[in-house]
């Protein structure tokens, strides 16, 4: 299994309605809404949600399972939007949302973007500002979901939110600038082409300080795990995987996680993050995993329950103690 194991979904090609929505408060004024894409207007980009079921107003979990998308590979410079986690809703049976990275949607050449935005349209406020709008206009909670890039938009997105979300996810990036340099820097090209730092190299020191200034500057968050970061959230990571060092390692240290003393993983307060073992590198967790653990969350398991859960029913997982094992460092 790899990390594209849930492939990314065309919505052409899935054959759901559209529904275009002139601004979010149009959107965030209607009661409900039915499935398939909606398209939300903003000056200079468009925020597309696709809805699997009814997840608003009309069928009332007490949480929503919101995915992110992760790398997207053989685009073959087409357009988007590309959705995540439509196999994973089926197949816990519950009404879902799964958000297009508008970057990705706009930009053929790319394969990540970590909702970031670009120099047209400052992606990450909007979707942030509109994903607590549902959250507190529909009085729902949000289970944010996704993995490496996408886990990245997850972790992020929670520490905008607050208290309404929480996240699951797998083997994410906890600095975007900490990524493999020719990703970073395809991205910038493409992004901000007219920018200062459009081809500075992320893998020099003073290049990378001077990217992360230029994103500060413009609130877009680079690094997730704040010391003040109160987010509810389970991560897990794969104990062979070179995310270890240089991401997972990083996320425990600043939010201060203290190892439990019966589980391969880290902890405190309502964060967990936890080590498996379930492939060579920068692998997936089974799907059999990644779906127990968003049906746990959705029924209001916390990440300490929901970890002492999958490592009793996915034992071979989760060895005694974490191996920190980082692989080559990037």
């Amino acid at each position: 299994m790899s990390e594209h194991e849930h492939s990314p979904v065309d919505f052409v090609q899935w054959g759901r309605p559209v529904h275009r929505w002139v601004s979010s408060e149009a959107f965030l004024s209607r009661p409900q809404h039915g499935s398939g894409l909606h398209s939300v207007t903003y000056a200079g980009g468009t925020i597309d949600l696709g809805f699997n079921g009814e997840p608003l107003g009309a069928t009332r979990q007490r949480a929503i399972p919101v995915f992110f998308l992760g790398l997207t590979k053989d685009r073959d410079g087409a357009l988007g939007p590309y959705f995540s986690g439509l196999n994973i809703s089926a197949e816990i049976g519950t009404s879902s949302i799964m958000v297009a990275d508008p970057t990705i949607s706009d930009h053929g050449d790319l394969t990540l973007a970590w909702y970031a935005g670009c120099s047209e349209f400052e992606a990450t406020a909007a979707l942030h500002r509109l994903l607590k709008g549902i959250a507190e206009r529909y009085d729902v909670d949000l289970l944010l979901v996704g993995g490496s890039g996408g886990g990245f938009a997850a972790l992020s997105a929670a520490q905008a939110i607050g208290p309404r979300a929480q996240v699951f996810c797998w083997n994410p990036q906890s600095d975007v600038l900490r990524y493999v340099p020719e990703t970073i820097s395809a991205y910038l090209r493409s992004a901000y082409p007219a920018s200062p730092v459009a081809y500075l190299d992320p893998a020099v020191d003073d290049d990378r300080e001077k990217i992360r200034d230029y994103f500060d500057e413009r609130g877009i968050r680079t690094v997730v795990g704040d010391p003040d970061d109160t987010s509810r959230v389970l991560l897990l990571q794969n104990g062979s995987d070179w995310h270890v060092r240089a991401h997972f390692r990083p996320y425990v240290e600043r939010r201060g996680l203290e190892l439990l003393p019966d589980l391969p993983a880290y902890h405190r307060g309502p964060a967990v993050a936890a080590i498996g073992s379930w492939g060579q590198g920068h692998v997936s967790p089974p799907r059999d995993v990644t779906v127990r653990a968003v049906q746990l969350m959705l029924g209001g398991r916390t990440a300490e329950e929901t970890i002492r859960d999958l490592a009793g029913e996915f034992g071979a997982f989760f060895p005694d103690r974490p191996e920190l094992r980082s692989g080559p460092s990037r």
